[in-house]
């Protein structure tokens, strides 16, 4: 990844973010200038952007990016897709050297300009279209260019369906509350490519099912105490599902890196010591692993004496 980003001064005096709360510039500049990948992608999980952009003890919650995230995308400066999230002024503000630009992992946004390829084939269509050398062409304007032209290919078949329109009714005269309705409609939305809040609620519970469906009743057992101890240490008390998904995706890797037993053995001393977090968890089970490597015995599922919380004994 790319080790510089761009800043726009008069981000400072957009009038977007002074009409919002001050987290959701500090969560916009993160957005662009740590967690989005070459691409301009970004995993849209609350949790792992509140992580990253802020210390345990900062007054943000989860909520807050939740709320901050909204805002953006309504504002027009994201969009958000699946888990995903996309800067929509990537091209126009940022520029990758292609010697240094790493491809994107994430899947490609529901936009026309979803790549730096898709970018070069637009600013060597403007090339062409000014005259003037590709190396001279520069990314914003010829995306401006790009845009603005799209525009008015947009204008002029509105005007030519609306004068289509006018000429069809003009026949209808005469009919009265006939000719409402359908037939009077004279311009049609196109299916927004963002999903629904319904959608969106519906996907985040399909994904918390799944994940849960890959434990065992009894590692669900250990895994929901170790969610509520996460949300104690939030101000609110309570994780968003995004939050818990999160978590929930992080332990399953854990599990499948270090088994069952093990696995047990490490989210219990992770309870024991009030550490919801799988870093603290794989490493205790690899400690275990360790510790039977060198042939001492490990024991049983339930005969662990953690001994004080922080402390762990074997």
């Amino acid at each position: 990844m790319a080790r510089f980003r761009t800043i726009d001064p008069k981000l400072w005096q957009h009038p977007f973010f002074r009409k919002q709360p001050w987290f959701v510039r500090d969560i916009f500049i993160f957005l662009f200038s740590s967690h989005a990948d070459d691409e301009g992608r970004f995993v849209a999980d609350a949790f792992a952007i509140l992580e990253g952009a802020f210390s345990r003890n900062h007054p943000v919650t989860e909520e807050n990016v939740e709320q901050a995230l909204a805002a953006l995308e309504e504002g027009g400066l994201i969009v958000r897709y699946d888990d995903y999230g996309f800067l929509l002024g990537w091209y126009e503000h940022q520029f990758i050297d292609r010697r240094y630009r790493e491809p994107s992992s994430l899947a490609p946004p529901p936009v026309e300009v979803d790549s730096w390829e898709a970018a070069e084939a637009i600013r060597q269509e403007y090339a062409k279209a000014q005259n003037i050398d590709f190396a001279k062409a520069q990314f914003r304007p010829a995306l401006r260019w790009s845009l603005q032209n799209e525009y008015q290919e947009d204008s002029a078949t509105r005007e030519n369906h609306e004068s289509n329109t006018r000429e069809t009714h003009a026949g209808r005269e005469g009919k009265g509350k006939e000719g409402k309705g359908k037939e009077g409609t004279t311009t049609s939305s196109p299916p927004s490519a963002r999903e629904t809040k319904a959608e969106r609620q519906a996907r985040l519970n399909a994904n918390e099912e799944k994940l849960r469906s890959a434990f065992t009743a009894d590692e669900l057992i250990l895994v929901d105490a170790y969610l509520e101890i996460a949300a104690g240490e939030t101000k609110s008390g309570q994780i968003t599902q995004g939050g818990t998904i999160t978590r929930l995706d992080e332990l399953n890797t854990v599990k499948n890196e270090v088994g069952h037993d093990r696995f047990m053995g490490g989210m219990r001393a992770a309870n024991s010591a009030g550490a919801p977090n799988a870093n603290y968890v794989k490493k205790v089970a690899l400690s275990q692993a360790r510790a039977g490597d060198s042939g001492k015995t490990i024991p049983a599922r339930g005969d662990v004496d953690y001994g004080e919380p922080g402390k762990i004994e074997m």
